[in-house]
């Protein structure tokens, strides 16, 4: 599954990060400083880079996914809420957010 990925789509580690360097701001942190780490996919507890390296997420992504990458539920409740309302910010509440 994940050596899919860079053959599919033609994309190297190396594309990547420097494609984060050029274009994303890291909050919180010395942006010269920062070394991050490429990821191109998830399930469960692993990740896995373009290269096909994969990882044990012992972080949990800083706790930010507790039930693992790609969970069946989370993706399906992700998916009914695209098609009802897109959320875009946490000071805003819609029934579909309170619900899901």
């Amino acid at each position: 599954m994940n050596q899919a990925i860079n053959s599919e789509l033609g994309v190297s580690n190396s594309d990547v990060y420097q494609l984060d360097r050029e274009y994303v701001f890291h909050s919180w942190s010395v942006q010269g400083a920062l070394n991050p780490m490429v990821i191109a996919g998830g399930s469960g507890c692993k990740l896995w880079d373009y290269d096909g390296k994969e990882y044990l997420d012992f972080s949990s992504q800083l706790v930010n996914t507790n039930i693992g990458h790609q969970h069946p539920k989370v993706i399906e409740s992700r998916r009914c809420i695209s098609f009802s309302f897109c959320q875009s910010g946490l000071m805003r509440q819609s029934s579909v957010r309170g619900n899901n």
